[in-house]
């Protein structure tokens, strides 16, 4: 330590003790904190609290330490390691004379003190966002008590948690991608419990006493209609039951005649104190003749038998568990509901069926299935799905199944079809011999997680019978499983319980439809509640079939968590993940089957031939479409130019002006062909800006038809067809309508039209509700009102800026939607073709500008400036670090780049530390030292600013809050710096000020490069990179040249978004690889 007292304080053994005792902490202490914080999936935000408030703790008193001795920071770190200068040489430091604390270190040290403590705040507060673990103390008290996050609890948790380490446990931690969330139900009732409930729900006019009469196995109570004593008798078997009648019944005659004594029966109890009581109590004193009667029911729990017999004048109804079940509920109002939806409801702008075009879908697992066959299987019978499904249907095991497929790939009609094909097949076992073969199941063997009949003759196998679930617009997570049930049962006017008492005795496949259009998805945690409460309904003998995109999961781990993927097993229930691919041209020739010979042959032949097309036509949705549109819109005539977008498009088109031919008179319409449109895209756009899934309430559906009532444009109603006789007059016009004096009932008529005459359907899983008729039209029209406002014709560009200025829509408002980025990709190309730009390159640059600078014609944006000046020399810089150094070191690169960044504000601080460094830039550098050190300063910020800050806080306000502190300190220390030259070098403000603030500027520019450029390279975690991957997929589904590509954004750059891809590939098939 310094040997000098009164010229170093530091020198006083117990001031130098004292400090290097903070020193430890602090070093200890931000250890601990950073490893928490890499490792935040296995640590709860209470360690990062601890551990990161001790860090700034020692870090606080560390500077008022350099207050009270008046010496810079460096001095004293110095003084602490001088113990160690004569290990390496350095003697010198023994005799080292600090200088005295100045105005600029104590400055520096308050912005970095600020700094990290910001910091700390920005990463404690989004510790959950960020994909930390967080414990079942937190849980309870922001979801539940709905308490900000607060650093002072966490703080109290971790310490109470020294006492009890449960408060610490990761609340969910069923969720992490390690333990899925499936882990099922059980039935825990006993069987006289579950008998009486099953009677009951069958037997409305019986009641029961609240006791359970463990002696005799029974049940006592009374037929409400009647009055008769009637005993359920609950045993396994009807050997038992039979066994248990006469000791009942000798029970009952005691009681009769233990009228003599009214306070009680010869067993020795009062009779109020016996199970059998009250409804024993009329039979006390009755005659010997039997003038009261009785009824027995004999519950089994094994057999199947149903039988009434008389004895002696007692009725008696034996009956098994079976037998219970059959009949408990009333399907047949369901039944005739998928009915018609399959056989009688004609598709969208068309005479045909569902029953005349269905097709079954080919299939693919993920990783291996229950019997070990390999996933990629050859196309054959094993690709049909169908049989895939029954094969599940009649094997005994805990596996549950989750269809998932891109948008219009069938999962929808997949899951209808399935349920009319067992409602079918049930229709028919009841009505032909029992004893005959099955008609649709494999023959196999029984097993307790399917009814089967033996009445003698043979045994077979019932089907399941369907329950088409759609999860639209539900928010299971704040259902039970009840109410959940109930939302379907209501509808059929079906009891909830019977039908739950169905679920678990193995009668029934629940069909969970939809999980991507849940409404309030809101972030990881919240999803997987969803999914959370939707697995409440597993029991051991369920079969749950649960259908929907598998991009509604943000990744891999997300998506096996929440399904409950995982290894096979015979003692806990798991899920397997079935994926649709694409039909081949076997399966595009059959669903054509019902159509034209000729469109046909012209739709296979192309598909033959064009690769694009033949993605097209592979999604059975778009499939139907096309063939709609051939012959009408001579489809075949675009050929290479054909796209999803432009199917979608034609077809939506069709429908407008085919509703519109259907009333000669014009006279229940309010609308024309145009405004109908307008009014359509207008509503899909509502619905993508304020995040609704594909479901509207009633009443948002009028707030947003009278918003766009307000805003239509002119020239949309002038648009209309003429031809058609159609009224062109301006919709706000008095020409057409007598606003002055009839408002209100225009607007109900606009309202009708719009809701009954558009695109949008009711929605039968809501009351009140309406939907899109297939989500990737809400999609699609979303798309199609931002791609509007870079149309050539001025009346679709006026169209598209009244809708996106009304509900303020924006490309952000298609990020969780890569369907409606790549529509909007699609119709963009088109818009830039029709412009003139038909180059590769140039519709390659015009997506970059639209999709991922936010860059909007009529729109001027200041994200898209800031975006574009900011990220775009970062990108260059990543595409040639990437040229020199290669794509796979390109981690490395970034940290070297990190490192690198530090390096000027290290060289300045030792100019500010070191007196003869000092001295010798103050005399002969003093505009270069001045320059230099506001430049780094900026550049060092700015660096921290958008390479640290901007991974640890997910959010764009955040960011932009980071952004203007890195903004406020760059512009102090330009000043501090300009009033250093002004006061010690004499320098005119008018000289000092620019040069300080340009030094300052272009450090904070250059910083941010940096910043952004390491991020791009190591993790890609801004929304910005998100945005440009998007770009890059866009660009290869429209086929455009990598040469393109690369002219566009740099060929670094364009290896690097390739080399992400090809790494997921890899991960993909690694974990296919172990499972």
């Amino acid at each position: 330590m310094p040997t000098n007292p009164i010229a170093n304080p530091l020198a006083d053994p117990l001031t130098f003790w004292t400090l290097l005792g903070i020193f430890i902490v602090i070093t200890f202490a931000a250890g601990r904190a950073f490893v928490v914080w890499r490792k935040k999936k296995h640590y709860t935000r209470e360690y990062f609290a601890v551990w990161g408030f001790g860090a700034l703790f020692g870090l606080a008193a560390l500077f008022l330490a350099q207050l009270w001795l008046k010496l810079p920071l460096s001095a004293i770190l110095i003084a602490l390691v001088s113990p160690l200068a004569q290990w390496f040489g350095l003697e010198s430091l023994d005799t080292y004379q600090p200088p005295p604390l100045g105005n600029f270190a104590t400055f520096i040290t308050t912005l970095v003190l600020a700094g990290l403590a910001l910091l700390y705040f920005y990463v404690h507060r989004d510790w959950r966002g960020a994909g930390g673990a967080i414990s079942r103390e937190q849980h309870q008290r922001e979801e539940q008590r709905r308490e900000p996050p607060s650093i002072a609890a966490d703080i109290v948790t971790r310490v109470r948690a020294l006492w009890d380490p449960n408060l610490l446990e990761p609340y969910g931690s069923e969720s992490d991608e390690r333990l899925p969330l499936l882990e099922g139900a059980n039935d825990t009732r006993v069987w006289h419990e579950k008998a009486q409930q099953l009677w009951l729900l069958r037997q409305r006019n019986y009641k029961f006493g609240e006791t359970f009469d463990e002696v005799r196995r029974c049940w006592f109570g009374q037929e409400k209609n009647t009055g008769a004593l009637v005993i359920l008798v609950c045993h396994q078997g009807e050997i038992d039951a039979r066994a248990a009648i006469p000791g009942i019944r000798d029970y009952l005659e005691r009681v009769r005649q233990a009228s003599c004594d009214p306070l009680g029966d010869p067993s020795g109890a009062p009779l109020q104190d016996q199970a059998c009581y009250p409804f024993c109590r009329p039979i006390a004193g009755a005659a010997d003749d039997g003038g009261w009667k009785i009824e027995f029911i004999l519950a089994l729990r094994e057999g199947d038998v149903d039988r009434m017999e008389t004895v002696d004048g007692v009725d008696y109804h034996t009956i098994s568990e079976s037998r219970l079940l059959d009949g408990l509920v009333d399907f047949s109002d369901y039944f005739q509901d998928v009915r018609y939806r399959v056989e009688r409801e004609t598709l969208p702008d068309s005479e045909l069926t569902l029953k005349d075009t269905y097709t079954p879908s080919r299939y693919r697992l993920d990783g291996k299935d229950a019997g070990g066959d390999d996933d990629e299987k050859p196309s054959g019978a094993a690709d049909n799905l169908e049989v895939f499904i029954h094969d599940w249907l009649a094997e005994n095991s805990l596996r549950q199944v989750a269809l998932l497929g891109e948008y219009g790939q069938g999962k929808s009609t997949a899951a209808l079809l399935l349920s009319y094909q067992l409602i079918q097949q049930y229709d028919q076992d009841k009505t032909r011999n029992r004893s005959g073969p099955p008609l649709f199941l494999p023959s196999m063997a029984l097993d307790s997680g399917n009814p089967c009949r033996n009445d003698g003759v043979g045994i077979e196998r019932l089907p399941r019978i369907p329950i088409l679930l759609e999860l639209r617009g539900k928010s299971p997570r704040s259902l039970t499983p009840e109410e959940l049930l109930a939302s379907w049962a209501l509808r059929y006017r079906i009891d909830t319980q019977a039908l739950l008492q169905l679920i678990i005795a193995g009668r029934v496949l629940l069909i969970l439809e939809g999980f991507d259009e849940i409404d309030l998805t809101g972030d990881t945690e919240t999803r997987l509640s969803h999914f959370r409460r939707l697995w409440q309904l597993s029991y051991p003998k369920a079969k749950i079939l649960i259908t929907g995109r598998p991009n509604f999961f943000l990744d891999d781990a997300e998506r096996k968590s929440a399904l409950g993927i995982q290894q096979p097993s015979a003692e806990r229930p798991y899920c397997q993940a079935v994926h649709l691919i694409p039909f081949d041209i076997a399966q595009i020739e059959n669903s054509l089957r019902a159509a034209d010979t000729g469109d046909r042959k012209g739709i296979v032949a192309l598909a033959k031939k064009d690769e694009r097309f033949s993605e097209i036509v592979s999604r059975p949705s778009l499939l139907y479409i096309v063939s709609t549109l051939w012959q009408r819109e001579k489809l075949g005539q675009y050929r290479e130019r054909i796209s999803s977008a432009l199917v979608m498009d034609l077809f939506i088109q069709h429908s407008y002006r085919r509703q519109g031919a259907k009333q000669g008179e014009r006279g229940f319409m309010a609308l024309n062909t145009a405004e109908r449109g307008y009014f359509m895209a207008g509503v899909a756009a509502y619905m993508g800006a304020r995040r609704l899934p594909n479901q509207i309430s009633k009443q948002q559906l009028d707030e947003a038809i009278q918003g766009l009532i307000r805003a239509i444009p002119e020239e949309v109603s002038r648009a209309g067809s003429a031809m058609e006789n159609e009224v062109t007059l301006p919709l706000r016009s008095q020409q057409r309508f007598d606003w002055q004096n009839r408002e209100p009932e225009i607007i109900e008529h606009i309202k009708t039209d719009a809701r009954a005459c558009g695109l949008l359907v009711s929605d039968p899983g809501k009351d009140g509700h309406f939907r899109f008729a297939h989500k990737s039209f809400m999609e699609f029209l979303e798309a199609r009102v931002l791609s509007q406002l870079f149309a050539v014709e001025e009346a679709e560009r006026i169209a598209g800026e009244s809708i996106a200025n009304t509900w303020k829509v924006g490309i952000d408002d298609l990020k969780d939607s890569p369907e409606a980025v790549t529509f909007l990709a699609e119709l963009l190309a088109r818009k830039f073709r029709e412009r003139g730009q038909r180059e590769d390159h140039e519709i390659a640059r015009g997506l970059l500008a639209a999709l991922v600078w936010g860059k909007l014609p009529g729109k001027r944006s200041w994200k898209s400036g800031f975006w574009r000046l900011s990220a775009g020399p970062a990108l260059w810089l990543a595409g040639r670090l990437v040229r020199i150094f290669g794509v796979r070191r390109r981690k490395f690169v970034a940290v070297v780049l990190l490192l690198f960044a530090t390096f000027p504000l290290i060289l300045v601080q030792m100019g500010m530390f070191f007196p003869s460094f000092q001295n010798t830039l103050d005399t002969a550098f003093a505009f270069a030292f001045a320059f230099a050190f506001a430049f780094a300063v900026a550049f060092a910020v700015a660096v921290a600013v958008a390479g640290a800050v901007a991974v640890a806080v997910a959010g764009a306000g955040a960011f932009a809050g980071a952004g203007a502190v890195a903004v406020a300190v760059a512009v102090v220390g330009a000043f501090a710096f300009a009033n250093s030259l002004v006061t010690e070098h004499g320098l005119a403000w008018a000289m000092a000020l620019p040069i300080s603030l340009s030094a300052a500027g272009i450090g904070l520019l250059l910083g941010l490069w940096v910043g952004f450029c390491t991020d791009f390279l190591a993790k890609q975690e801004m929304p910005l990179w998100q945005r440009l991957r998007l770009w890059y997929q866009s660009c290869k589904y429209l086929h455009l040249s990598p040469q393109a590509m690369k002219r566009t954004i740099g060929k670094g750059v364009v290896e690097v978004l390739e080399d992400g891809g090809s790494r997921g590939k890899t991960r993909v098939m690694e974990t296919r690889s172990k499972s």
